[in-house]
């Protein structure tokens, strides 16, 4: 045990009366193993040594035994100083804590919660003012980083550790370097009330576990193994960690990948959980995101929202067909926009910086990114990409990181810049995604279906400004009825077991597969069929002279054989429209089936039996175990 430690307080020299509650520590004392996750790795992603190599945090929860904490007698005097003070104030939250505060110190062992990164450069000391160490311990609402778009801006990030801790009190083990070399530095902070010691001196609720004059120590010498480093970095350690009925690690993990996924995606963050039980890196974020066990956490902790988003903001960085685009606006700087465009994904818009989620939002700029009326359904998501942007970005967010306003700049001049910027930032991002989503409206289109409800008798006539053509002239298109179904049934393309093809087309493409479906046939098991959605979707009609001719383009979301039926889509009923020749895949009763691999773009070139140049509808089903032998 290192001799130069001791828990020593305050002098309260006017008497001050200070209670146990902190601004601070009250943010986060709701779901402290979240706020930890979120706080502390901000800040080790803002101290990042190497930039070819990841920032891994370490965030693990361990016992060690009572007589290996340093000054443990020294905390179990105050609490009980603080006990007696707290009944003559007869405040019933006070007696609480400190009562539980004297039950867990007093037990054999006690649970500490650690969070440790490398790859960052440690927090630089010594601890006096203006240097990062004493900012982060002996500083209330400071905070000092190198870079003016770094994560916190108010200092009090810190303040989730202790509300982790049931005794308030937070370690703190660095090692870094500066122009004379490797240093290392420790010490520990405790945050009470004001209270009388054992021999009478009046003192604050701030206490130090420190050397002499309340600084810190500069070797590890005598310190538990627990608290030492052994590389550049920091440690930080909640002591009295609190017990949790759920799976702690769990809640640090949904906090984490909601809230870093970007930077993990791009490989800048690692996380290592409970002894390395749980990593999260660029590898297995897709998985995690799916795991149905952290889906439980999330529904837990009630962030299923926060979640989805997230899910979707990730899966917007990740897809192929996401469209990026850079936008630079004077004064503010540069900013990319992301997009991707897909069905059944809702409306989503986010804001991430350095990788960590911040808003969906800018509401605050009359932007709330709620309506987008005849859009098609897209994820957005909007992150500053330069020095300039990120600083105003940082600027304009609150202390909880989850919104941006203008209003928390005190500068006059700056605040109105800053609502003018935004307000056009804003704008260009609605504009961005208006040109990607925004569904295009024609001046008009025929609709030579509906001639059967207008046709009339009468020779066509001519008047001043020209022939008049008679209505109906044009036959409506002549297409087999079929009942609507969602999910066609396997049965009919199978046919009977001597005739494979009982329905041969008199339109067949000659050099095609006279029997298309070998693999349909009455010794093998009923095919096992699934409905899917064709990504990116579009049909195109390339040759206006030939109406029966179309061109269909989509990706597979699957390996396998895919039976695609093509519908004309009315008003109220679809239409079944039979292919006659295809450049790809084989026909069956005026159906395709193509084999496809997952993600890859199919392109084929189609004729109908009969003209239409109305809107399509397809439907596709995963023929689950067909053959592709023949496709």
């Amino acid at each position: 045990m290192n001799s130069e430690l001791s828990l020593n307080f305050l002098p309260n020299m006017a008497g001050e009366a200070e209670g146990l509650g902190d601004a601070g520590i009250e943010t986060f004392r709701g779901s402290p193993y979240v706020s930890v996750a979120r706080e502390t790795a901000q800040n080790s992603r803002d101290a990042r040594n190497n930039e070819n190599a990841p920032i891994i945090l370490k965030i693990n929860k361990f016992g060690i035994k009572s007589q290996n904490l340093p000054a443990i007698e020294d905390f179990k005097k105050a609490v009980l100083q603080c006990l007696k003070k707290s009944n003559v104030r007869g405040s019933e939250k006070e007696k609480e804590f400190f009562q539980h505060a004297l039950n867990v110190l007093s037990k054999d062992e006690i649970q500490i919660l650690s969070v440790e990164d490398f790859n960052t450069k440690g927090v630089a000391g010594p601890c006096e003012e203006g240097k990062p160490f004493h900012a982060l311990v002996k500083a209330d609402g400071v905070s000092i980083k190198a870079d003016v778009d770094s994560g916190g801006s108010f200092g009090i990030g810190k303040s989730a550790m202790y509300a982790c801790s049931d005794i308030q009190t937070v370690y703190y083990s660095t090692k870094y370097q500066d122009e004379q070399g490797i240093k290392s530095l420790f010490m520990g902070k405790t945050l009470f009330m004001s209270h009388q010691g054992e021999d009478g001196t009046e003192y604050g609720r701030k206490g130090y576990l420190s050397a002499a004059n309340y600084m810190p120590i500069d070797s590890f010498n005598g310190l538990a193994d627990c608290f030492q480093r052994n590389e550049l970095g920091t440690s930080i350690f909640s002591i009295c960690a609190r017990e949790t009925q759920n799976e702690w690690y769990f809640d640090v993990l949904v906090a984490l990948i909601i809230n870093f996924f970007g930077a993990v995606y791009r490989g800048d963050m690692e996380f290592e959980v409970d002894n390395g039980n749980i990593k999260l890196n660029k590898h297995n974020i897709a998985y995690w995101f799916n795991n149905e066990k952290l889906q439980e956490a999330v529904k837990s902790l009630q962030m299923q929202e926060k979640f989805e988003v997230s899910k979707k903001l990730f899966n917007c960085l990740n897809d192929q067909i996401t469209v990026a685009e850079t936008i630079n606006i004077p004064n503010l700087g540069e900013v990319k926009i992301h997009v991707l465009v897909r069905e059944k994904m809702g409306y989503t818009v986010g804001i991430i910086r350095n990788g960590m989620y911040i808003t969906n939002n800018l509401s605050n700029f009359n932007e709330s990114f709620k309506r987008f009326p005849l859009y098609r359904e897209f994820t957005a998501l909007v992150e500053p990409i330069d020095k300039e942007s990120s600083e105003w970005f940082k600027r304009l967010e609150n202390p909880s990181h989850d919104s941006l306003s203008a209003d928390r700049i005190t500068d006059p001049k700056k605040r109105k810049l800053g609502q003018k910027l935004f307000k056009e930032l804003a704008s260009s991002i609605r504009d961005v995604i208006k040109k990607l989503a925004k569904t295009e409206i024609k001046e008009s289109l025929e609709l030579n279906e509906l001639n059967d409800f207008f046709k009339t008798d009468g020779s066509d006539k001519t008047s001043a400004i020209g022939p008049i053509k008679k209505i109906g002239h044009n036959a409506p298109t002549p297409i087999k009825k079929v009942k609507k179904t969602r999910q066609h049934s396997l049965a009919s393309q199978e046919g009977n077991s001597e005739n494979p093809n009982p329905n041969p087309n008199p339109n067949q493409n000659p050099n095609q597969n006279p029997n298309p479906n070998p693999n349909l046939n009455p010794n093998r098991k009923p095919i096992k069929s699934q409905p899917i959605f064709l990504e990116n979707e579009r049909n195109l009609l390339v040759d206006q002279s030939n109406k029966q001719k179309r061109r269909l383009l989509f990706n597979s979301p699957v390996n396998g054989i895919v039976n695609i039926r093509i519908l004309a889509a009315g008003l109220s009923t679809t239409e079944h429209l039979e292919v006659a020749v295809s450049d790809r895949g084989n026909l069956i009763n005026g159906d395709l089936q193509v084999s496809c691999k997952k993600g890859e773009r199919i392109r084929m070139d189609i004729e109908f039996i009969t003209e239409y140049e109305g809107p399509l509808e397809i439907e596709a089903v995963h023929l689950v175990n067909a053959i592709e032998e023949s496709l």
